[in-house]
């Protein structure tokens, strides 16, 4: 089954980032096309605008840790 385009609005060490990805062959391929942005929430406007909505919120939380002596 091949899902459609879908927009993405993320903020990733302080840069805000809006990225279109279109799927193609695969469930793990796609276009992407991808740009940084300066006011996150006029871009979040401007897509809800375009009739685009949220359907996933996905915050994630990365740990690091060495191994060794």
């Amino acid at each position: 089954m091949r899902r459609g385009s879908f927009a993405r609005l993320r903020t990733q060490q302080g840069r805000h980032l809006f990225t279109v990805k279109k799927p193609v062959d695969n469930s793990m391929a796609c276009l992407e096309y991808e740009t940084a942005i300066d006011d996150r929430e006029q871009m979040h406007h401007a897509i809800t605008v375009m009739g685009i909505h949220s359907t996933v919120r996905i915050v994630k939380t990365r740990r690091t840790a060495t191994l060794g002596p």
